[in-house]
């Protein structure tokens, strides 16, 4: 057998494609499974990245409305603590006004007890000027008595 050079180069050359086709064709088996999982594990990871922008989304709305819920109750918590120190003052004042009407009520107090004496000492009064005016009138009621009696004996000297 004598072959030439140029069948020689020719039967490596199908010989080498022939080698190449069938690289390609047991790598692509080989390797379809792989990229088929690939592939499936790719859309896996957009779904759950879809997912998580989706929750994302959500968690940035639930952000902002308890961004206006902690202002509004922040707010709320001002006009409480403004109607706390409202409400402190006017303790303040209360506790200052009942301090000064106890005060008051003591000095009504004294005020009364000090009239009730005076009561006392009017009625002391009076009944001492009663006596004293019962005995006016008997002295009175004597003398004249005792002038009519003398006018009776003794003659007027004129």
């Amino acid at each position: 057998m004598n072959w030439s050079v140029l069948e020689v180069s020719l039967l490596l050359t199908v010989i080498a494609i022939l080698g190449l086709l069938l690289g390609w064709l047991l790598a692509r088996y080989r390797l379809t499974p792989a990229l088929v999982k690939s592939n499936t594990e790719v859309e896996a990871q957009i779904e759950a990245l879809q997912e998580k922008k989706a929750l994302i989304g959500d968690l940035t709305t639930r952000l902002a409305t308890s961004q206006t819920d902690i202002k509004t109750l922040t707010n709320q918590l001002f006009d409480i603590s403004q109607e706390r120190s409202a409400a402190l003052s006017k303790l303040e004042q209360m506790a200052s006004l009942q301090t000064a009407l106890t005060a008051r009520d003591q000095e009504l107090s004294d005020l009364r007890t000090t009239v009730s004496d005076l009561r006392e000492q009017i009625a002391t009064l009076k009944t001492t000027i009663d006596k004293e005016k019962n005995s006016f009138d008997e002295k009175i009621s004597l003398l004249q008595e005792l002038r009519r009696v003398l006018t009776q004996y003794v003659p007027v000297a004129c």
